[in-house]
């Protein structure tokens, strides 16, 4: 398949085949030369400017499910239909994949997890930096149970322990019949407790959203933010004010994201296309460098050629 260099070179020839009128020898090749240097100086210049931001942006792990089969995610040890990829950490009944999608329920209690601390690209486990997570969540049933608010959380960043979980993803039944709404806590395990922040709309059941999670390790305490579809860091989103269990300065250990199954406080939501990074760029798909500026050199050809 030819580059974007060949092909560009090859209109650029093209081009000055086909003038209106004859043109001077060393005025053609003066032409000729200086449409190569330009192209060859742009394509550097795409190629740059890709190897520097693929050399900033660290994608840890990430997992579709399009390829399991529907069943249990993960069954100690290396099996499940993610064949070892997922691991359970607590409990017993199945969380399932469903229609390549995993359905976290009240109604199960396997919390199983996806490690990025060993497997490549991941660069080890994680501590005073920042992470990123994101993924597609539908809500798909309502919590059965108004206990403590009738909401708890069911995804999170996670260390080695069963219990130190960080950036935890709430929903909790919301005053609208039929939705939830979704939330962020730095370490808070259920709807009322003081210091989780919750999206100002409600979510109907049915309805997919694409949701971004930032954990901040780098302060003193750590620091929980969620967005809700956005296409930019800057678009609007909320972070958790609870201080949780953790002492301030804890050197936690992040090595997983995990999935939790709890009780009938929970309902039960959807989870597709994870993806864990160290960028809020690498969870928002964007044009490729190499693409845009392939498009502008296709531009510049044609306003050469018209005015040859």
């Amino acid at each position: 398949m030819p580059s974007v260099y060949d092909v560009a070179i090859g209109e650029a020839d093209n081009a000055h085949h086909e003038v209106s009128k004859p043109r001077n020898n060393n005025e053609e090749i003066g032409r000729k030369d200086e449409m190569r240097n330009f192209i060859k100086l742009t394509c550097a210049v795409a190629v740059a400017i890709f190897a520097a931001t693929q050399a900033q942006a660290i994608v840890l792990t990430n997992d579709n499910f399009n390829s399991y089969s529907d069943g249990d995610l993960a069954i100690n040890p290396g099996g499940g239909v993610s064949g070892g990829i997922w691991s359970n950490f607590n409990g017993t009944t199945a969380m399932n994949v469903q229609g390549f999608a995993v359905f976290v329920t009240g109604t199960a209690s396997k919390d199983d997890q996806l490690r990025f601390d060993s497997n490549p690209p991941s660069t080890g486990p994680h501590t005073n930096d920042v992470l990123f997570a994101c993924f597609n969540v539908t809500a798909d049933a309502l919590a059965t149970s108004t206990a403590n608010g009738g909401g708890a959380y069911f995804a999170m960043f996670k260390d080695d322990s069963t219990f130190n979980f960080v950036a935890r993803v709430e929903v909790t039944n919301d005053t609208a019949a039929g939705a939830v709404r979704f939330g962020i806590a730095n370490q808070a395990s259920t709807s009322t407790n003081a210091g989780v922040a919750w999206w100002a709309s409600s979510t109907p059941t049915g309805t997919t959203h694409f949701v971004v999670i930032r954990l901040d390790l780098t302060g003193v305490n750590i620091s929980s933010t969620m967005w809700i579809d956005p296409t930019d860091i800057t678009d609007p989103s909320i972070t958790a004010t609870d201080l949780g269990a953790l002492a301030p300065g804890t050197n936690l250990i992040i090595t997983a994201y995990g999935l939790r199954q709890s009780n009938a406080q929970q309902g039960g939501v959807l989870v597709d296309n994870l993806n864990i990074s160290t960028e809020f760029a690498d969870q928002i798909p964007e044009p490729s460098t190499i693409f845009l500026v392939g498009t502008g050199l296709v531009g510049f050809l044609a306003i050469r050629r018209r005015r040859s």
